[in-house]
Order: C-alpha cells, then sequence, then structure tokens
C-alpha cells in the first residue's frame, strides 16, 4: 500500500467520523427539541401568507393569507391562477407533536405540521384541489378580518 492510498484511507475514515457525529448530534437536538417544545391551537395566531401550487383537474396556482384566532377557528382568502377567488371559513386542531388540520366549511380539509414557534407551517389539502405548500406569519394581528 502506497503513502498516498494510507493518507486516503485515512481521510475517508475521518469524513465518515463527521458524518456520523453530525447525524448522532441531530437526532439527540431533535430529541431535546421534541421534548421541550410542544403545540397547541394557540401556536397559531396571527396573519399567514402563501403561495401553492398543484392541480385541480389541471395544473393551478394560488397564493393568498390565512388568518388563525389562536383558538382553533380559521378564515381563509385566496386566489387561483384562473382568477377565481375563493373564501372560506373553518377550525383547526393541533395536537402536541405540531401536527393539525383544518377542516373547512366547504368540505376541504387541510394536514399540516407547524414550528412550535408559530411562525411557519407547511401544509398539503387532503380532500379537495390537490394543494402543497408552507406559510409563513407576517403579523401576530389580525390583517384579514377574522372578527366581524
Amino acid at each position: 500500500m502506497t503513502l498516498t492510498q494510507v493518507k486516503l484511507g485515512k481521510e475517508r475514515e475521518m469524513k465518515s467520523a463527521v458524518i456520523c457525529s453530525l447525524a448522532a448530534a441531530l437526532a439527540l437536538s431533535g430529541a431535546a427539541f421534541a421534548a421541550d417544545e410542544t403545540c397547541s391551537d394557540k401556536t397559531l395566531q396571527g396573519s399567514y401568507i402563501f403561495s401553492a401550487s398543484g392541480t385541480d383537474k389541471s395544473p393551478i396556482a394560488e397564493a393568498g393569507m390565512v388568518g388563525y384566532d389562536g383558538a382553533g377557528n380559521v378564515v381563509f382568502k385566496g386566489k387561483y391562477s384562473n382568477n377565481a377567488e375563493i373564501s372560506l371559513k373553518g377550525t383547526y386542531k393541533i395536537s402536541g407533536n405540531c401536527r393539525g388540520e383544518v377542516r373547512y366549511e366547504d368540505g376541504r380539509t387541510v394536514t399540516f405540521f407547524v414550528t412550535p414557534s408559530g411562525d411557519e407551517l407547511t401544509w398539503v389539502v387532503t380532500s379537495g384541489p390537490i394543494l402543497a405548500s408552507n406559510s409563513w406569519r407576517v403579523s401576530k394581528s389580525d390583517l384579514i378580518g377574522m372578527k366581524p
């Protein structure tokens, strides 16, 4: 075995050790995060923006705003790429593991995962048009008109 082969072997071993160490650190930090952070309906409060794409018999895109009141009520206002506008009310429930579900008045449901801070969520429509995206909180205030 040449000196170069020995050096390459040692370099591979070090890279493997670093990758394993990083993987272990991430796993441990995730476990600590899960133990310290929990979610509830109060996690989502304020106004969130989004843009989404998917299909509804043909390709479609959508953008809009969603308002959550921190008590399980939600208002949704959006516009599709075909210029159709949509406005819905519904309810939501979030479990301690930060997974939640929205049920809108028209029957569509949305499954989502929210950060413990409530600043961001990722979601997918599970009944209705096939859409998926992320939403970001733009204000802790009601910008969408949730209250009459």
